[in-house]
């Protein structure tokens, strides 16, 4: 599966399932499965899933780091090209931002000059157009979604379960808050996926 690709052109990996940190770390204490009285009941596990999953993106990112030092990039680019390539990278982004979106707002900042002259594409009679900004919203579903696999698995391997007991924490509700989301918007888009967000 090809990752997306970063401001230089180099691929990147995004799936950041599996990764455990070093092995080095210390063995972290676990929070009861069963919380023993109210106050802890959401405190406690929320702090420790929290940091379980930030030692998992720091692994990611060093295993990322690890990757690109054995790669031949070839010399190093230029000043220039290096404005190009992030000018291109940008340009990729308000392309796709306004074709499949229809949010324009990014390709008028980059042409000003043309910006009066740049509309969303013209729709079919009786055919709504998406309020703005939902694309955003949507980008963020898909990885809360991501986080609740990972918050999953943590679970399985520390505990042996995937799911809390009834009354308690859930994987959505870490994840919503994690990106600024509600737990329903979370639950929603797992089961009938982030495009139906509004």
């Amino acid at each position: 599966m090809a990752g997306r690709k970063g401001l230089s052109g180099r691929p990147m990996n995004m799936i950041k399932r599996n990764i455990s940190p070093p092995s080095s770390a210390p063995a972290p204490t676990l929070p009861p499965w069963h919380p023993t009285c109210a106050a802890d009941k959401d405190s406690m596990m929320r702090q420790w899933v929290n940091e379980r999953l930030d030692e998992e993106n720091a692994a990611f990112d060093i295993q990322q780091m690890k990757i690109e030092a054995t790669q031949d990039w070839g010399p190093d680019p230029t000043p220039e090209e290096m404005r190009q390539h992030r000018r291109r990278f940008v340009f990729d982004m308000a392309k796709s931002a306004a074709q499949d979106h229809d949010d324009v707002r990014l390709l008028r900042k980059l042409y000003t000059e043309i910006a009066d002259f740049i509309h969303p594409r013209k729709r079919k009679r009786g055919q709504r157009r998406r309020p703005r900004g939902n694309w955003i919203k949507r980008w963020h579903l898909r990885v809360a979604i991501d986080d609740v696999h990972r918050i999953r698995g943590i679970w399985v391997q520390h505990y042996g379960k995937r799911n809390r007991p009834r009354g308690t924490v859930t994987a959505e509700a870490i994840a919503a808050e994690r990106h600024d989301l509600t737990e329903d918007e979370v639950r929603s888009a797992k089961n009938h996926g982030a495009r139906r967000a509004r």
